[in-house]
């Protein structure tokens, strides 16, 4: 199914520093909301690791809420360095860079941030970039003004706050540099790295308006910025999602009322260029946007709907595959779609609308139509992930896959443990029996929750710290699928059953 990303795989292994290995600053991703030992019974915090060549997902605790506002950075053999929610900055150790909260000064940073704690209410709002081997970082960020109480929400100023290693740890050196002003449309904020592979293009549109501002980013400090009008003018309450090309040949827009916007790219100048316009849908308040590894798939999404459009047809609107349409799962709350991307596994992610436990999947994004293998809520975690998906520019710009097909995905398999413990019988009527394997014997409280397909909770007790088999009846279960998740605050496990 993946030949041909397998071989460009082992072609970028053997050219050498054009590994994979060397470039995996998106490896990890911080999810999750944030969570108190002293407070809560089980973690609430995600973190997802593509390093070592699987995929894997584990809960923590960690005082910090990843909401709208995601971006981080890892170094290039994938060890995190920095991460942030908009409203402040935390090291690799889950602390905060000190001086680094208020990020974007002003009111909807103390509603969101010193208020509710939730994170800077923006998505693709921000995003890390890194110079002279991650000596120096910089992160571009955006800052909301509120014009007229609660929702008219507009971005007035892009900034850029600067951190320096210094003895293995960051620190703040400069904070909130304004880089261009404006009504700025909101998130939508992408970059590429630049032909000669020193700086990056960052791209900046502007409100209601066919306006976008172009940045050069070079030897940390802000280089050029310019401005370009080019194509449809852009709605002021579009929603969308901007990205680039793996090549940087293409970059694109898919939004709720502009629908898809398509451009040719130019990464010695920074020129856009070759403006197409493409009908998707009608329908949708969300919008989501990836390109498939080998550059010639873009998917898009509404909230209810995924397509799949080919981008080496001679006519592009036409080759629009529908690949699914949401089907109703509740996580506990409407799984509808949302933002997409890509995966260092070469798999591509949709989150949802609403704060839930799962997310959609494009497994063979590389493959025309539904051999693409759209999978909803195929990606599940054992506790809510907000309503968070990281932002990052591609960092495998100069590899020739950019990505890596040959890691393990085991949670594509949806309900595979992450600890044992044994579940019998399946199928069954009556009874079920939960047995623990003795990793969990140290654990101060494990529980465990029946779900149905829907993901609605039908059932919850506690379980005792015994390795005997501990017998629950549930007669009342009426015939179908239904899903057992057991969980302590390091620990967790999930399986499928089927009651007849």
């Amino acid at each position: 199914m993946r030949l041909v990303g397998i071989v460009a795989f082992i072609v970028s292994l053997i050219v050498p520093g054009n590994g994979i290995c060397q470039h995996r600053e998106d490896y990890i991703w911080q999810l999750g909301k944030s969570s108190d030992a002293n407070i809560d019974d089980f973690p609430q915090s995600i973190q997802v690791n593509f390093n070592n060549s699987q995929l894997t997902s584990d809960t923590f605790y960690r005082p910090f809420y990843m909401g709208y506002f995601n971006t981080s950075i890892s170094n290039g053999i994938g060890e995190l360095l920095l991460y942030t929610n908009g409203c402040q900055v935390m090291s690799a150790n889950h602390e905060n860079i000190p001086g680094s909260d208020t990020l974007n000064p002003g009111i909807v940073d103390l509603e969101w941030c010193v208020g509710a704690k939730l994170g800077y209410p923006v998505f693709e709002g921000g995003l890390f970039l890194s110079f002279s081997n991650d000596s120096c970082i910089l992160l571009l960020h955006q800052r909301l003004i509120i014009e007229s109480h609660p929702t008219g929400l507009s971005v007035d100023t892009l900034f850029y706050s600067e951190f320096i290693k210094s003895n293995d740890e960051y620190v703040l050196s400069k904070k909130s540099v304004p880089i261009c002003g404006g009504k700025l449309l909101q998130g939508n904020l992408e970059a590429f790295k630049s032909e000669d592979g020193h700086g990056w293009w960052v791209i900046q549109q502007v409100e209601d308006s066919n306006i976008y501002v172009t940045i050069k980013v070079d030897s940390c400090k802000i280089d050029t910025v310019f401005t370009q009008e080019i194509g449809t003018k852009i709605s002021a309450t579009d929603i969308a999602q901007s990205v680039f090309s793996p090549n940087g040949l293409k970059y694109a827009r898919f939004g709720s009322k502009n629908q898809l916007f398509l451009f040719d790219f130019n990464r010695t100048n920074g020129h856009l260029s070759n403006f197409q316009e493409i009908h998707i849908s009608d329908e949708g308040q969300y919008a989501g946007i990836a390109f498939s590894p080998n550059n010639r798939f873009l998917y898009v999404c509404n909230s209810t709907d995924v397509f799949q459009l080919d981008l080496f047809s001679e006519n592009i609107e036409n080759s629009k595959i529908l690949l699914g349409q949401y089907d109703g799962f509740l996580d506990p709350f409407p799984t509808r779609f949302n933002l997409m991307q890509l995966g260092p596994d070469c798999r591509i992610y949709i989150g949802s609308t609403n704060g839930v436990k799962s997310m959609h999947l494009i497994k063979e994004p590389d493959l025309l139509g539904l051999e693409s293998e759209f999978e909803q809520h195929a990606f599940h975690f054992p506790v809510n992930n907000s309503i968070t998906i990281p932002n990052f520019p591609n960092f495998r710009y100069d590899t020739t896959f950019p990505c890596d097909p040959n890691i393990t995905n085991f949670l594509s398999q949806y309900y595979n443990p992450m600890s044992e413990a044994v579940i019998f019988p399946i199928p069954t009527h009556d009874d079920i029996n939960i047995q623990l394997s003795e990793e969990w014997m140290n654990e101060k409280v494990i529980s465990f929750e029946v779900s149905n397909i829907s993901g609605q909770l039908i059932f919850s007790n506690y379980l005792t710290k015994s390795m005997d088999p501990q017998k629950f009846s549930l007669p009342y279960l009426l015939p179908g699928v239904y899903f057992i998740f057991i969980k302590s605050t390091t620990k967790w496990y999930s399986k499928r059953i089927v009651f007849y």
